[in-house]
């Protein structure tokens, strides 16, 4: 009889041990509230008809003169839409502008896109227009 109690014992024991799991040390998860994202802006030329050939661009966020690789903090839980000024102008004796606004969705793969037209406003082409697309790309760089 004290066999059989001693069998069932070390059976009991073998089993509790194989069914026993190692615990691994946890790592604390980090609870992020912010993204941290960077614009990249793109121009394309659709059209020009006699307006010129040197162009500027110039971007505005907030009033502040922005470029390629700005960035702007937008919180995880908010679905964010940024609005960027645009200029673009020819330089030339008498500056030819043309201004516009693009909506840019501030999240990991974002973008916005826009159309802007620039008259020529001096010479024999006055009144011919260029037209321009200007896009711009949000990526995600960084998380707090």
């Amino acid at each position: 009889m004290k066999r059989i109690i001693c069998i069932t014992c070390l059976l009991a024991l073998l089993l509790c041990a194989c069914s026993a799991t190692t615990q691994t040390p946890s790592t604390p998860k980090r609870n992020y509230h912010y993204g941290i994202y960077e614009l990249t802006f793109t121009e394309k030329l659709l059209s020009n008809d006699h307006v010129g050939n040197d162009w500027s661009f110039t971007y505005t966020h907030n009033g502040k003169v922005i470029e390629n690789g700005y960035r702007v903090s937008e919180a995880f839980d908010l679905l964010g839409i940024e609005r960027i000024g645009v200029k673009i102008r020819e330089e030339d004796n008498i500056d030819d502008v043309g201004t516009g606004n693009l909506s840019v969705m501030i999240c990991e793969g974002g973008s916005g896109k826009t159309k802007v037209t620039v008259t020529e406003t001096d010479g024999r082409y006055t009144g011919n227009t260029a037209v321009w697309e200007i896009s711009c790309k949000v990526k995600l760089v960084d998380k707090r």
